[in-house]
């Protein structure tokens, strides 16, 4: 058996087990079922796109700045270190800032 061979048996399995799935059949359908998943009226929600937009602004309105794009860069960087906590301590008490848990068992933002 060749390579050309085994690459089309494993590309048919593959295929094969896509089509058995639940999931949507693509792009167009997983955007569409994620924007009306979420609740874009909630204030946590429109507060974290709020805080996205305002660090892409600052950064593109002072991208000259050195020393203020090295502490946006720690920042953010922080960020992403805690974030499996902040995941954490979200999951346990979405209730008090969510209308829905958006967090799974395993602390991550979905």
């Amino acid at each position: 058996m060749d390579f050309q061979q085994i690459h089309d048996q494993v590309w048919q399995q593959v295929k094969e087990a896509l089509k058995n799935t639940n999931h949507t059949e693509g792009l167009w359908d997983n955007i569409q079922a994620f924007a009306h998943a979420v609740d874009w009226q909630e204030k946590w929600i429109v507060g974290l796109l709020a805080a996205h937009a305002m660090v892409f602004l600052l950064v593109l309105l002072l991208r000259r700045n050195t020393t203020f794009l090295s502490s946006v860069f720690l920042f953010l960087g922080s960020v992403v270190y805690f974030g499996e906590r902040i995941n954490k301590l979200a999951s346990q008490h979405w209730q008090s800032f969510s209308a829905q848990n958006y967090f799974d068992d395993h602390w991550a933002f979905y």
